[in-house]
């Protein structure tokens, strides 16, 4: 990997709202985590499976009605947003099913590659921001969900 673009990413982590990310080439793997003083970290380490397909940030406390609290899955890199395994299928998921960690939520395409989509805590989906097939952007938000009491 290129250091130039390492760096740009670390500076773009520092900027931002994301507390980490994640990326793969080959057998290369980076992970920049954010520290609590705002200040990014790099980790970096061969990598045998493919990336997760999202990046979640931690527990937002913005309001989606009233005091309820929402959590966003965000797209970790561009690709093709499919929410079933296939045309004919039924979606993985649906606004008001309750979900549990880990549960696959949706398919994220890059470069004929199927990434799960997974919840990261347990709670109810309240939105899905995107279109079947649809083309999204790194950090586009995926899904929201009230995390479970």
């Amino acid at each position: 990997m290129n250091l130039d673009f390492i760096a740009k990413l670390i500076d773009l982590v520092e900027r931002s709202k994301v507390s980490e990310l994640e990326l793969s080439e080959g057998e290369n793997r980076v992970r920049i985590v954010k520290r609590a003083n705002g200040s990014a970290a790099l980790q970096g380490a061969p990598v045998t499976q493919a990336a997760p397909a999202l990046i979640a940030p931690r527990l937002d406390t913005s309001p989606v009605a009233g005091s309820i609290t929402r959590h966003e899955i965000r797209a970790g890199f561009p690709g093709t947003f499919y929410r079933a395994p296939a045309p004919d299928q039924p979606p993985y998921a649906v606004v008001g099913a309750s979900v549990e960690e880990g549960r696959q939520l949706a398919i994220l395409e890059a470069m004929k590659t199927m990434n799960p989509v997974e919840a990261d805590l347990a709670g109810i989906i309240r939105e899905i921001a995107v279109d079947d097939a649809t083309a999204v952007e790194a950090g586009t938000l995926l899904f929201v969900i009230e995390p479970s009491a």
